[in-house]
């Protein structure tokens, strides 16, 4: 007895198996450029993340820097105040000694002022970076 369908027995189950090993090739190549795809997005986002690092170490090196030329300049402001200060003491003692008592005195105030001015702290004047500068006053 011939039946009228098309396949029978073996020839549908060669079909079939052929069917499934077609969707199987497509499911892989899917998978497989889904893959690849979100090979690509974790690339770019380790590419921005590396940016946005180099950007970060860069503004830290460059506050580092600021810190250190502020505290440069501060400790030779220092001794330019104490070497004037010391000026104008020697310059005091010797109207001391010639009797000008005005100018005297006045030569002391203006020592005393540089003296006082050159009594601070450049490190505590002008503080090391932080790592994150948000939300910092001085």
């Amino acid at each position: 007895m011939t039946t009228t369908e098309p396949y029978s027995g073996p020839e549908r189950r060669r079909n079939h198996r052929q069917r499934q090993e077609i969707e199987e090739a497509a499911r892989r190549e899917v998978i497989a450029c889904l893959r690849r795809e979100r090979r690509k997005v974790y690339a770019r986002a380790a590419a921005v993340l590396a940016i946005i690092a180099s950007i970060w170490v860069s503004s830290y090196q460059g506050r580092v820097n600021v810190v250190q030329s502020q505290r440069t300049a501060c400790q030779r402001g220092l001794r330019d105040r104490r070497a004037n200060a010391e000026g104008w003491r020697i310059a005091e003692h010797a109207r001391l000694a010639e009797g000008q008592l005005a100018i005297a005195r006045k030569y002391a105030a203006i020592a005393a002022g540089l003296e006082q001015r050159a009594a601070i702290n450049c490190a505590t004047a002008f503080p090391a970076p932080r790592l994150l500068e948000f939300g910092r006053t001085r």
